[in-house]
């Protein structure tokens, strides 16, 4: 991604990035799971 985003946008992005990753991750676990559970049942 290339960093066009103006002032401001550093500080606060580490925290909030790996917020989103860990939602993200935490989505794409639960919609694997909920797959796998349901191709199984």
């Amino acid at each position: 991604m290339p960093d066009t985003a103006g002032s401001g946008t550093r500080i606060g992005e580490p925290q909030l990035a790996r917020a989103a990753r860990y939602a993200v991750e935490a989505l794409f676990f639960v919609g694997t799971l909920g797959v796998v559970y349901a191709l199984w049942s």
